[in-house]
């Protein structure tokens, strides 16, 4: 037997078991209808016998359902199934004493045919509409395989088939969609080399390959957007000008180099920071710390690498670090405060950096807007704010006195102390350090005019840019022309890092002082080779040397080693020797044995302030 008879014979068996099962179902409900039927009959019959005066129905008066009114007559359907299933429903008649009847049960076979009905005919629908479906599929399948039998002979046969390629032609085809594919590969990577490429010089500095100012704006910004706290280390390579013009520029192109080198690789140390090129002279390194003292070593130790690039220069300092702790601020704001302290760096020659977090009893004077220096300083020239103390450089004998020193101190509008080294550097960097020495110096001389002054003598601070200004000093030597007595007892310190920067108007000022009979210091002096080299030509009369060098002097076996040289050259040259910051017994002792000339410190007089009483401090 085929497979479709043998569905075919399935389907119908099955459709005759569910017709089978169907029927017995509606003929056992059929049964418990009727025996309902057939009890409510018994109770009308013995109703009736109760009730003799009633006539009694005609035996051919028949319940189709008792409870309801009777029918005259059987209705006219349901014959078939009377019929049949007479027998099966056990309808017969009923007698009940004289009384004898039959139920009329045709309403009930009636609704059992039409439901017989349905059961055969829902099945046998179905069964034809398979039947159709299952043959117009299998007529589909015949008629593929035959076309794919006709293709299978025309292969057996060696035809070609319409439409169809050789196999040659099949991989000729696969070679160039992968030579198309490669080419498109290559350009894609091409595409991605010029990306990197346009980006490096987008966020790059070419000589350095440092990030450059771009890519520092934007990561800062997104540090200060999460509420970082970050240290920022701003370095000047302040001897980039003088190397370009002594050198030339290809030296100074390798100054910076191997100045980004050494940023290189004291970032590389610390997983946590990353350096940036900001502009021809500027550097940054940005820090992800929070700790002042974490910032303050990493800066020490960073400032020790970059004195390694002083031999390519004459300049005492090869750069200067200010460096900052920024959060909850803005970028303006922050590279401010940073530039602040690079200034404060600056101003105060050695160590060569400066850290501040903007903390103490002067918190937020650095985190002042540059408008709101220039009205300190404002405030500051119109002679309001500023006072003047005074402290003694005592001899090695303490019966002698060399010069008392003339210190400036500098109060804002409401009174508070501003730090001087914050208001020179602020006042230089404004351009307005000349109008801010020349008060100094007037204010001075008002109170040394018409003064006994006897062999005293006054010294007073001046800033390297200006005593390098030709104004100030035609100024300057208009004032001591008007002062003559007064010449002979001032003395003027300079810091040694702006005297050699400019050797030779360094040299035209100290020739003047000495022609007006006034002397000059250097101080600040012997942490660079820079001022030895000129000593002979630059010819000062005292040398005051850096804090950094007598501090601790005591505990320093090659610092002291160090000053004796100093020493024994300055006295070959007929200079005396000078130091300050002198706080203890110990550092004192010292410094005495090594035959330095004057101290001035905390430990042998405090400042006071400068008027009658300190004019009596020089006999």
């Amino acid at each position: 037997m085929k497979p479709g008879a043998a569905s075919a014979s399935s389907l119908l068996i099955l459709t005759f078991v569910a017709w089978l099962l169907m029927t017995l179902s509606l003929v056992m409900i059929g049964r418990a209808q009727l025996a309902e039927q057939q009890q409510l009959a018994v109770q009308s019959a013995i109703a009736w016998q109760q009730q003799p005066d009633s006539p009694a129905p005609p035996d051919w008066l028949q319940w189709q359902r008792p409870g309801t009114q009777p029918q005259a007559r059987a209705p006219r359907h349901g014959t078939l199934a009377a019929s049949v299933m007479g027998v099966l429903l056990g309808a017969k008649e009923q007698q009940l004493g004289p009384l004898r009847w039959r139920l009329d049960s045709s309403a009930l076979y009636a609704q059992i045919e039409i439901a017989l009905l349905l059961a055969l005919l829902i099945p046998l629908a179905g069964g034809v509409l398979v039947y159709l479906i299952r043959k117009r599929i299998l007529e589909r399948l015949k008629i593929v395989d035959q076309e794919l039998s006709q293709l299978i002979d025309h292969l057996d046969e060696g035809e070609e088939l319409p439409g169809s390629i050789s196999v040659d032609a099949f991989n000729g085809t696969l070679a160039a969609i992968a030579e198309a594919r490669a080419r498109v590969l290559q350009q894609s990577a091409e595409q991605q080399r010029v990306i990197k490429a346009l980006s490096q010089q987008v966020l790059s500095d070419p000589l350095t390959t440092l990030p450059n100012r771009r890519a520092f704006n934007d990561q800062l910004g997104r540090e200060l957007a999460n509420k970082n706290a970050v240290g920022l280390l701003l370095i000047r390579a302040t001897a980039l000008r003088a190397i370009n013009d002594e050198d030339g520029y290809s030296a100074g192109d390798q100054y910076l180099r191997d100045l980004a080198q050494i940023l290189k690789r004291q970032s590389g140390k610390k997983l946590a920071c990353r350096s940036y090129r900001l502009s021809g002279s500027d550097f940054m390194v940005l820090v992800a710390t929070g700790e002042l003292g974490e910032l303050d070593q990493f800066a020490q130790h960073l400032m020790a690498e970059l004195m390694s690039l002083r031999n390519q220069s004459k300049e005492q300092m090869p750069a200067y670090i200010g460096g900052a702790l920024v959060k909850d601020t803005t970028l303006t704001a922050a590279l401010s405060l940073a530039d602040t302290t690079l200034s404060l760096a600056m101003a105060q020659g050695q160590p060569g950096w400066h850290v501040d977090a903007g903390l103490g009893p002067n918190k937020s004077l650095e985190q002042r807007t540059q408008q709101q220096w220039r009205d300190h300083i404002q405030y500051l020239l119109t002679g309001q704010g500023l006072t003047l103390l005074a402290q003694p450089i005592q001899g090695v004998n303490r019966n002698e006195v060399h010069y008392t020193e003339i210190l400036a101190r500098c109060h804002d509008k409401d009174g508070r102390l501003l730090p001087t080294a914050s208001v020179m550097a602020m006042a230089e960097r404004l351009g307005l350090i000349q109008q801010l020495d020349k008060l100094v110096m007037e204010s001075a001389l008002k109170e040394l005019v018409g003064k006994p002054l006897g062999r005293s003598m006054y010294a007073i601070n001046l800033n390297a840019l200006t005593v390098q200004d030709p104004h100030f000093v035609i100024w300057l030597e208009r004032k001591l022309l008007a002062h003559p007595e007064l010449a002979r007892h001032l003395v003027f310190e300079v810091p040694e890092a702006g005297l050699i920067r400019q050797v030779g108007a360094s040299q035209r000022f100290i020739e003047l002082l000495h022609k007006m009979a006034c002397r000059i210091t250097i101080e600040r002096f012997g942490t660079g080779l820079g001022a030895i080299r000129f000593f002979k030509a630059l010819k000062p009369d005292f040398v005051k040397v850096d804090a950094a060098l007598s501090r601790a002097i005591d505990q320093d076996k090659d610092g002291q080693y160090y000053l004796r040289i100093l020493v024994d050259i300055a006295h070959r040259l007929g200079v005396k020797v000078l130091a300050e910051n002198v706080e203890n017994a110990e550092e004192r002792m010292v410094l005495t044995d090594l035959r330095l000339d004057g101290l001035q410190g905390y430990y042998l007089a405090r400042p006071v302030p400068f008027g009658p009483s300190a004019l009596t401090m020089n006999p």
